[in-house]
């Protein structure tokens, strides 16, 4: 809620210190701070607990829209009274902690309230470890009382309870974790990364352990090739979203040091990484001219403010309009042609340039950028994941090149692709 769903969706009433909740198929009753605090559902004739869906910082958006010179409709009044409601209830201290966290940020805060202080002090000064308990415990709210004892063992005991080694060590490196990289799929790769002796001897001397750092440090024929100095640069890219797919590009290089024949240059800083994937100097004479090649079907569905950009040429337009290196880079083009990644041309509500990856079989935002690189506004990004989490993704398999006319399509011979 608040995140997605249409202001025509819903009708909000605030009654005391309950904000009702009335959507087409259920309502929903939120009790956001104090005694009693919790969200439940209708489940046929019952209230069933449940887990609101929340962003602090759109919710803090939408709330001072009300300050705005456009007339309102009541809809979009009940949905701005609502979010003050919610945003008024929550300390100011307990609402700038949970914003920093990209996600579960309901579960935080109920962790907040029902832990008080001892709860504050641990997602404060450990925030991955503070997460785990949040998460872990929200299934199963004893109150306050039962949270409190569980908050009084040591912490390297704690983490021992999330499979974590109960260690100084350990907890240690989930304090180089922070609150903007905090996710249970990071957390199961620390947890899996602190099984090698190796690895937790390097992520003991990180000064920050962030999904970037940790696809390094885990993957040896990356290691092996980043200097300190990349590795610091590495350390101080903030996980937030959205951002250049720094992720994908090192799984690239990665699997690029898999080919037999293929070395990953030496990475001494982030630019090295951009200059990986350009392409070769021309050779002398008159270039060869490119085959045409057409680019996969669009693995979601267009609409009238996001339309697929399904060409080279518009590829390159895109770049050139925008003024950034989607349409230059071979990177991109390589990833789309192998179906990892699309391109979307973004026109409200805000002009943009989308890159989706595909993860384990699902698309998700791999970049979102306007001109020059400039970020976009919360409400765009949740507007492009609202689209992409309502439209249905077909088979992309039937449009996917095959490796060599992948390489035939870059200039490039035999299956063997050199970046």
């Amino acid at each position: 809620m608040f995140f997605s769903e249409s202001v025509f969706d819903v009708d909000y009433q605030i009654v005391g210190d309950q904000l009702l909740c009335r959507y087409q198929e259920c309502d929903e009753q939120i009790v956001p701070w104090g005694r009693g605090a919790g969200a439940w559902r209708t489940g046929g004739s019952d209230w069933l607990p449940c887990c609101p869906e929340i962003d602090i910082a759109f919710m803090e958006e939408i709330a001072s829209t009300s300050r705005s010179a456009r007339p309102l409709g009541p809809r979009q009044k009940s949905r701005i009274a609502a979010c003050q409601f919610l945003l008024n209830a929550w300390p100011l201290h307990v609402r700038d902690l949970v914003r920093r966290f990209p996600t579960a940020q309901w579960q935080l805060l109920m962790f907040l309230n029902d832990g008080g202080d001892a709860a504050l002090d641990l997602l404060e000064s450990n925030p991955a470890l503070g997460f785990l308990m949040a998460t872990g415990t929200f299934a199963e709210r004893g109150g306050t009382a039962s949270l409190l004892v569980a908050l009084s063992q040591k912490r390297r005991h704690l983490a021992g309870q999330f499979g974590f080694p109960p260690t100084e060590a350990s907890l240690k490196i989930l304090q180089k974790v922070p609150p903007n990289a905090v996710t249970l799929p990071l957390l199961d790769s620390i947890r899996d990364a602190l099984l090698d002796h190796r690895c937790e001897r390097v992520l003991a001397h990180m000064s920050r352990v962030t999904p970037a750092v940790l696809k390094v440090v885990t993957r040896p024929e990356l290691f092996e090739r980043f200097t300190p100095a990349a590795i610091r640069q590495l350390e101080r890219i903030s996980p937030e979203r959205p951002q250049f797919d720094i992720l994908g590009r090192l799984e690239n290089l990665a699997d690029s040091a898999n080919r037999k024949g293929v070395v990953v240059p030496m990475i001494r800083s982030l630019r090295d990484i951009d200059a990986a994937f350009r392409p070769p100097p021309p050779l002398a004479g008159k270039p060869a001219r490119a085959p045409k090649v057409r680019f996969p079907e669009p693995p979601v569905v267009e609409t009238d403010t996001i339309r697929a950009i399904r060409s080279r040429s518009a590829l390159r337009q895109e770049g050139h309009v925008m003024r950034h290196c989607i349409g230059s880079n071979r990177y991109y083009l390589r990833e789309i042609l192998g179906g990892n990644l699309y391109a979307y041309r973004v026109s409200a509500p805000m002009r943009l340039t989308l890159a989706i990856r595909r993860v384990a079989g699902e698309w998700h935002i791999g970049e979102v950028k306007s001109f020059e690189n400039a970020l976009p506004t919360k409400a765009a990004v949740a507007a492009i994941e609202t689209w992409l989490r309502g439209q249905p993704t077909p088979d992309l398999q039937a449009g996917t090149l095959s490796t060599a006319e992948l390489a035939a399509s870059l200039g490039r011979r035999g299956t063997s692709l050199r970046l």
